[in-house]
């Protein structure tokens, strides 16, 4: 007599339930759709014409697209934007000449621009503002940045890199900014500067060096210094006033209210 073993006929027992075959559940059809059903596929059955089948449908022709002018133009805004809102994208050399001469001026001498470093948007307008296509015409300018890229205050709304430690000042700079600024072919030069906290006199008596250089060899040059706040050192403020520019610019940038959340 064979005997058999009860955790092997469990584990038998369950397997065969569930390996059994589950008969599907019928679905219940409605009259009105199974008449619906029937008549269509007797409608499939009797045609003749190809269409209906797979190689009908993939030889079937591609449908013919709505064009534009079908369903009218596409409306995205009340007013086209005018004409003043438009910046003109600087183009090739022998169209914007004396924007690729101050772009090349600026490369070959090493010199930082605000313009760049700050991701100015009327950078075409300014450096080529002198040129015979622009349609603005005018005095093209440019606006140098003084000791380096870096600066040492991190103003929210400025673009120009922060380090507290940038490098050392460029003994050359002056003469290069001088030299660079007499090739640039320019009437009007702006100087602007990073802040230098980490120099004793905030870099005034290097920015007087630099207008005195260029005035020496562009006398007639019109000269703006837009510069920091030096921290409000009058005596600083006085050695760069009594240099020889034309212009003494600072920017507040924002009222009073706001400065401790915006500025650095």
């Amino acid at each position: 007599m064979r005997r058999c073993i009860p955790s092997l006929c469990a584990v038998a027992a369950t397997s065969a339930v569930a390996t059994a075959p589950v008969s599907p559940t019928p679905t219940k059809i409605s009259s009105d759709k199974q008449k619906f059903l029937d008549e269509f596929r007797a409608k499939l059955s009797s045609d003749t014409s190809g269409k209906n089948d797979l190689e009908g449908f993939v030889d079937a022709p591609e449908p013919t697209p709505i064009s534009a002018a079908s369903v009218g133009p596409i409306k995205r805004g009340a007013e086209p934007l005018p004409k003043w809102l438009k910046l003109k994208i600087p183009k090739g050399a022998t169209q914007r000449p004396k924007y690729n001469r101050i772009l090349q001026s600026m490369a070959a001498k090493k010199l930082s621009t605000v313009c760049q470093e700050a991701k100015c948007p009327n950078i075409g307008e300014c450096w080529g503002g002198g040129d015979a296509n622009d349609e603005h015409g005018g005095t093209a300018t440019a606006t140098i940045m003084l000791m380096g890229s870096h600066c040492t205050r991190g103003c929210r709304f400025c673009s120009v890199m922060t380090s507290r430690t940038p490098p050392p000042l460029d003994p050359e700079e002056p003469q290069k900014t001088a030299e660079a600024v007499s090739e640039m072919g320019v009437d009007y030069i702006v100087l602007t500067m990073v802040d230098r906290d980490d120099l004793a006199d905030g870099g005034a008596h290097h920015v007087k060096k630099c207008i005195t250089d260029i005035k020496a060899k562009s006398p007639h040059m019109l000269l703006e210094a837009l510069v920091g706040d030096f921290r409000g050192d009058k005596s600083l403020i006085e050695v760069v006033a009594s240099s020889p520019l034309n212009v003494y610019a600072h920017n507040i940038e924002c009222v009073e209210r706001v400065t401790p959340n915006v500025r650095d």
